[in-house]
């Protein structure tokens, strides 16, 4: 999922990971969370277009 909205590289390892880093403290990663927040329910309309389209063709 996380690669899905652009944010494949915040995956942690968590077996190795000792918290938050200065990931918290950059203007850069807030500027990059809120692209993928603005980017997720875009694709959630693009979806349910799709789906709406595809329920209507089968009724």
């Amino acid at each position: 999922m996380w690669q899905d909205i652009g944010l494949a590289d915040w995956l942690a390892d968590l077996d190795n990971c000792n918290g938050p880093g200065d990931r918290q403290r950059s203007p850069a990663p807030k500027a990059k969370a809120a692209q993928a927040h603005a980017f997720v329910p875009k694709r959630q309309r693009e979806t349910k277009a799709i789906l709406r389209k595809a329920a209507t063709k089968s009724a």
